[in-house]
């Protein structure tokens, strides 16, 4: 099981866009955990994911957050995909870099 963390910064259109890309993974058959946190409560868990994505409004976060995640992929979410709630390219986007490297 791959396990998927999204940051943002307060949480509401992100728990929609996660249940998304929930019902996307189930349809698919992907065996994943989906969680979000909101960006001063990812210090505890970042360690045990196998990739951060980060909501579009704290982008600017990236660097802070790959150094604490460390070897673990930290990618922005895409801002269109963000912007209409596209669980499944998001889900497909976290995918494709957990099977080929990160892409930034």
């Amino acid at each position: 099981m791959k396990k998927i963390l999204l940051v943002c910064s307060a949480g509401i259109s992100t728990s929609i866009l996660v249940s998304k890309m929930k019902r996307a993974a189930q349809d698919q058959g992907i065996d994943v955990s989906i969680q979000v946190k909101s960006i001063t409560g990812v210090r505890d868990v970042i360690q045990d994911m196998d990739i951060v994505l980060l909501a579009p409004q704290i982008g600017y976060e990236q660097k802070k957050l790959q150094e604490l995640a460390g070897d673990i992929p930290v990618e922005k979410v895409d801002v269109r995909d963000f912007g209409i709630l596209n669980g499944e390219g998001v889900l497909r986007e976290a995918m494709k870099v957990l099977e080929n490297g990160t892409e930034s």
